[in-house]
């Protein structure tokens, strides 16, 4: 049951936004890759692996969710695909929710350490973002 990294290392140009009814470009998110990220993070918190939650009743597996460093609605400032693993964090509920909903002194914190552990890996996957423009991402000067 390992994930296949075969072509871990080839980047991917972008996908063509599904345009939404009020006209403002989505781009979609795939299933597997989240799945096949979740994997590789072996279902642990990166932002600490030591924390617990409950049992994920489809797959038996702790708990925990994808999240995109770099959301996929900045899919059009980028040449290449953002819906990689690379880009994919694997987050208990609690450390998802402080990125989305968190003061910002600490989910500042929380960016920055998945920045450092996740930069190798996107720039293998040609996306360059440097930590200041990610925390604009995140409403964070």
């Amino acid at each position: 049951n390992e994930v296949d990294v075969s072509q871990e290392n080839d980047a991917k140009e972008a996908r063509q936004p599904a345009i939404q009814k009020v006209g403002k470009p989505k781009y979609t998110r795939r299933v597997k890759v989240a799945a096949d990220a979740l994997k590789k993070a072996d279902y642990k918190c990166a932002l600490d692996e030591n924390h617990i939650t409950f049992t994920n009743k489809s797959s038996g597996k702790p708990y925990v969710e994808a999240h995109h460093l770099i959301h996929m609605s900045a899919q059009g400032d980028f040449e290449y695909e953002l819906d990689c693993i690379e880009n994919i964090a694997s987050l208990c509920p609690t450390c998802h929710r402080l990125l989305h909903h968190g003061a910002n002194h600490e989910k500042e914190r929380s960016i920055e350490a998945l920045y450092n552990k996740m930069v190798d890996g996107l720039s293998n996957k040609k996306i360059y973002l440097p930590l200041p423009e990610l925390k604009k991402l995140y409403q964070i000067d």
